[in-house]
Parts: C-alpha cells; structure tokens; sequence
C-alpha cells in the first residue's frame, strides 16, 4: 500500500519472477529430501570421491540446507500473498545459503571432488537468493508488500 493507503500494483515480471523462484526452492526442498533420505544403492552410484564427501556431509550442513530452501520457499510464498514478512525470511535463506556453500567449499572440498564446474551451481543459488533478498526489499520500499 501507498503512504495514502491505496494498493500498489505489482509489476507482472515480479510476480513471475516470485512464481518461478516458488519453483525453484520446491526443487531445492525436494533436492533436501533426496540428500536426507539418500541410501547405499544412490551412495554406490557415486565415484569414491563424491561418497566420502556425501558420508562427511556433517548433520548441521544438512540442517542448514533446510534452513535455506525452507525459508526461500516460505518467504517466497509470503510475497505471493504480498506479506512484507517475506523479506527478512528470505534474508534468512540468503544467510543460510551463504554460510552453506562456504562451509560445502572449505570443509568438505567440493572443489577438488567436484571440479570447476561444482562451482556453477552455488554461483546461481547464492546469486538467485540474493536477487530474492533485493526484490523483496524492493517490493517493501514500493509498497508492493504490506
């Protein structure tokens, strides 16, 4: 809402670019519980480098990945429903994704197990988020959430 109490539309690029990052973190939810559940049949599959990093994939890691594609889908889902509340969820996620890809990097050495192109993937979801985190605010300073 404007500073007079009129609703504000929100530009239709926005909105999709909301749905699809709703997507997006159902992926990432849904990747989440591909790594919670995985078993000896999906580990056997793995070349030895890539089983010793999922087998020393610490619990905390993986908690904090939830705490990254849950929140993203949660404030995702706020702003679909125009909640300014959305925004410090989202901020959440980008914290959570940051400090999840540094620790995937600096203790288990997903560089040299994964290779170059390892690094792609966290370069995206760190810089998805992080637009996430700017559109939300955004949206706020705009009016577009309330």
């Amino acid at each position: 809402m404007s500073a007079q109490g009129e609703k504000v539309s929100i530009p239709m690029s926005v909105m999709i670019f909301i749905w699809v990052s709703l997507m997006w973190n159902l992926l990432g939810v849904m990747n989440f519980f591909f790594q919670l559940t995985i078993d000896a049949q999906a580990l056997a599959q793995m070349n030895e480098a890539q089983r010793q990093m999922a087998e020393a994939t610490p619990g905390w890691l993986t908690a904090l990945f939830g705490v990254a594609v849950f929140s993203g889908l949660a404030g995702c889902a706020l702003l679909m429903f125009k909640q300014a509340k959305g925004a410090p969820v989202l901020l959440l996620s980008f914290i959570a994704v940051l400090v999840q890809m540094a620790a995937s990097f600096l203790l288990l050495d997903a560089y040299a197990v994964l290779g170059a192109s390892a690094l792609l993937m966290p370069a995206i979801v760190t810089l998805w988020a992080l637009v996430l985190v700017w559109v939300s605010r955004l949206g706020v300073a705009r009016g577009w959430f309330y």
